[in-house]
């Protein structure tokens, strides 16, 4: 089971602290988070996902470091060439 750990994670915004620092270890299969409308739910779970990247501190999923891991996988996204599939787009009168 996936252990996810955040360690002072913080993120703040346009100098706007929105989550404050956070000491938490989920190691649950399921995990809820329930609470106000604006009270950070959508945020840690954007962490836990490596969506959003905590501005203070650390989270991690079994040890790997979820920040330093979305940067690699961005540089390597944008290294990488596009390649295309290209179909051929064929119509019934084709096969006539």
């Amino acid at each position: 089971m996936p252990v996810v750990e955040f360690a002072q994670a913080e993120v703040a915004i346009q100098g706007k602290t929105i989550i404050h620092p956070l000491n938490l270890r989920l190691s649950e299969h399921r995990v809820g988070i329930i609470g106000a409308n604006g009270s950070g739910k959508s945020t840690v779970a954007r962490l836990i996902n490596g969506l959003n990247i905590a501005t203070a501190g650390r989270v991690t999923v079994d040890g790997l470091d979820l920040a330093a891991h979305a940067k690699r996988q961005l540089v390597e996204a944008w290294q990488r060439p596009i390649r295309h599939n290209r179909r051929i787009e064929r119509t019934a009168l084709d096969s006539v």
